[in-house]
């Protein structure tokens, strides 16, 4: 922002000396305010777009932790697979973060997963990790609380997918509608075009030769158009449908 503040009036400056300096003042000034509000939003769009991401993967993780833990694996075992696994890139980065503490700074697991949660966006994430955390430290039955999760997650994924359903079922229906009158709408306008046009074309030409027969006919085209081309893009939805 410092820095384009001076380059923008400099650029300002040569731009508009013609004009007025001011000009190149507000130009760097503006440029400046620009830099600073995208470094303040983006932060929030990149955690907001983070959490969408994370809210999404969460139940398939759920459900590859219980299949891994089955399959008798250590936890650190565990989030060594999900770390390499390509299905879920925005928890990878988590997963890395808890196999770095537990290396480079010696953590103990639970320890490296509570502090791999305290910075992650997501609080059903969040909530995920500090639970397994919890059930590490006191010693129970791995398998079992990834289990009662699993069958969580299942059924919030479940609820969601029928709202999902149901929302576009009601969305097709709506956009059905909104065609039918869209439609309806179009047919109206070209048929007061033509009967518009018609009536300036008797008025301003009341002559029958054939430039009022071309006249006609062009007319005709004209109020047709919007019919023909509203047609012509539900021909192409059917189409790709």
């Amino acid at each position: 922002a410092f820095v384009l503040l001076f380059i923008g009036t400099a650029i300002g400056v040569l731009l508009f000396y013609t004009y007025s300096l001011w000009y190149g003042f507000l130009l760097g000034i503006i440029l400046s305010m620009t830099a600073i509000l995208t470094l303040c939003i983006y932060p929030f769009i990149a955690k907001k777009r983070r959490e969408k991401e994370l809210n999404e993967e969460l139940p398939f993780i759920i459900n590859h932790c219980k299949a891994l833990a089955n399959l008798n694996l250590k936890p650190r075992a565990i989030w060594e697979v999900l770390a390499h696994t390509k299905y879920y890139p925005a928890f990878q980065k988590d997963c890395k973060r808890i196999l770095n503490y537990t290396s480079l700074l010696n953590l103990s697991i639970s320890e490296s997963i509570k502090k791999a949660a305290e910075g992650n966006p997501s609080k059903k994430t969040k909530e995920f990790l500090l639970d397994l955390a919890q059930t590490l430290e006191e010693k129970k039955s791995l398998k079992r609380m990834l289990d009662d999760k699993t069958k969580e997650s299942i059924m919030q994924y479940k609820r969601k997918k029928n709202l999902l359903t149901r929302y576009s079922s009601a969305s097709k229906e709506l956009q059905e509608v909104m065609r039918a009158v869209s439609m309806r709408t179009t047919l109206i306008f070209s048929l007061l075009l033509i009967l518009t046009g018609a009536f300036f074309i008797e008025q301003i030409h009341p002559e029958k030769d054939s430039s009022f027969f071309i006249m006609r006919v062009g007319i005709m085209i004209i109020g047709l158009m919007p019919l023909f081309l509203a047609a012509l893009k539900i021909f192409k939805s059917h189409k790709r449908k």
